[in-house]
C-alpha cells in the first residue's frame, strides 16, 4: 500500500491515498483487499472465489483496505481507510460487527495486530486503540503525537509500533501502558520486524534500525540507503532484508548491521511492499511493474517478470506460490518452478462480479 506525502518531510501533509493491501494465506485461502474496497477470500490454487465483502460506509473514496487482514478461525478481521473495523465470517463474507475506531472515525492504514483475544490498530488520530475481538468493545487507547500508519507487531504480550512523531513504540497488550519508547530520525511507517530480542525497522531519516525489543536501545543502525523505509523487512535465520524507496533491497547481518549485499541494479522505481522468501529466493515488486528474483544468499539478479501495472503491494508467499495486487485492480498468482521461473497462474480481476472469476491466464513471464 501506499499513501502519497505531501513535500519532502516526513508528514508534510497527505494527498490521495493509493496502494493495495498484501494478504495473508491462511488453509490454503488467500484474505485480500483492495484500494477499490473489496475484502476478498480465494483459493490459492483455482483462484476460484469463496466470498467477497464490499459494505464499507462512508463516501467512495473512503472506501479502501490498505493493511493486511487478520484470520482467527472462524472469523477475518480488517481495517478500512473509513476509520472503521470490520469483523467478517470467514464462512459466507458476512458482517458481524463493525466499529468506530477513535471519536472521530480517522483513517485506518495499517491493518490489525491480534493476539490472545486482542485485537490492536494505529490511527490518524495519533492513537493506537485495542479491541476484545470477539465483541469489539475496546479495551484501552495509547496516544502519541502525531498519525500512526504503522501496522502493529503484537509478540510475547508487548504491541510494538512507530508513529509519525518519530518514536518506535513498546506498550504492553494487556493494559495499553508504555514499555518504553525510542526517538530515531524521522517518521516510521514501516511495520516493525522481530527476531529473538530484536526489533528491525527503518524510518523516513532513510536509516534502517535494529533495537532491543526489551527496551527500546538501538544496538546498531544502517546509513546508506539512498532513500526510505515504507515496508516491513524480511528476517531470516541469518539476514535481514530491507526494502528501500530508493528501488534497492539492502541484507543486512543481524548481528551487526553490515551490510551483505545490495541490489539487484536498477530496478523500475521504488519498493513499496515488503519482499518475500521462496525457495532460497527473494521476491519483490517495484512500482514500476516488476515482479523480480534475486538470491537469498548474494542478491544476484535471476529472473523478472512484467506486469505492466504499478505494484505497490507486499509480496504474499507459500512454499511454491506468489501473490500480490496491480494497480488495475487485479490480485494475481504465480508459480515458481524449480529454475526460479515464475508463471502466472491465474488473475482475479475486483471489479468484475465473482461468477467472472478468475481469468485462467497460465503463462510464462
Amino acid at each position: 500500500m501506499l499513501l502519497v506525502l505531501v513535500a519532502s518531510g516526513a508528514c508534510a501533509g497527505v494527498a490521495k491515498s493509493e496502494g493495495w493491501a498484501g494478504g495473508v494465506v491462511v488453509d490454503d485461502i488467500l484474505y485480500t483487499g483492495s484500494m477499490d474496497g473489496t475484502l476478498l477470500a480465494v483459493e490459492i490454487d483455482s483462484g476460484q472465489p469463496l466470498w467477497e465483502f464490499s459494505s464499507l460506509q462512508g463516501e467512495d473514496r473512503e472506501r479502501a483496505f490498505y493493511g493486511d487482514p487478520v484470520v482467527v478461525g472462524d472469523v477475518v478481521y480488517a481495517a478500512a481507510y473509513n476509520g472503521f473495523l470490520y469483523a467478517i465470517s470467514n464462512t459466507d463474507g458476512s458482517k458481524m460487527w463493525e466499529i468506530q475506531v477513535g471519536p472521530g472515525a480517522e483513517h485506518l492504514v495499517g491493518g490489525p495486530g491480534y493476539s490472545d483475544g486482542v485485537l490492536v490498530v494505529g490511527s490518524s488520530d495519533g492513537s493506537v486503540y485495542a479491541f476484545d475481538s470477539e465483541s469489539g468493545t475496546e479495551l484501552w487507547n495509547f496516544p502519541t503525537d502525531s498519525m500512526v500508519w504503522t501496522t502493529p507487531l503484537v509478540s510475547d504480550g508487548v504491541v510494538y509500533f512507530g508513529s509519525m512523531d518519530k518514536y518506535v513504540y513498546a506498550v504492553s497488550l494487556s493494559e495499553g501502558q508504555e514499555l518504553w519508547k525510542t526517538l530515531v530520525g524521522g517518521a516510521v511507517i514501516a511495520p516493525p520486524a522481530k527476531s529473538d530480542n530484536r526489533l528491525f525497522v527503518g524510518a523516513f531519516d532513510g536509516v534502517f534500525y535494529s533495537l532491543d525489543a526489551s527496551t527500546g536501545q538501538e544496538l546498531w543502525r544502517f546509513e546508506d540507503a539512498g532513500g526510505w523505509y515504507w515496508a516491513r523487512a524480511l528476517v531470516t535465520e541469518t539476514a535481514v532484508y530491507a526494502p528501500s524507496l530508493d528501488g534497492r533491497i539492502y541484507a543486512l547481518s543481524l548481528g551487526l548491521g553490515e551490510l551483505l549485499w545490495q541490489g539487484p541494479e536498477n530496478p523500475d522505481g521504488p519498493i513499496i511492499g515488503s519482499p518475500a522468501a521462496v525457495k532460497n529466493v527473494l521476491v519483490f515488486a517495484s512500482e514500476g511493474g516488476t515482479l523480480w528474483t534475486a538470491s537469498l544468499a548474494d542478491g544476484t539478479k535471476q529472473r523478472q517478470c512484467e506486469i505492466d501495472e504499478k505494484l505497490k503491494t507486499n509480496v504474499v508467499a507459500t512454499d511454491d506460490s506468489i501473490f500480490l495486487g496491480a494497480w488495475d485492480h487485479t490480485v494475481r498468482a504465480f508459480e515458481m518452478n524449480q529454475f526460479g521461473v515464475l508463471n502466472t497462474r491465474w488473475v482475479y480481476k475486483t471489479d468484475r462480479e465473482m461468477s467472472e472469476n478468475p481469468v485462467n491466464d497460465v503463462s510464462s513471464c
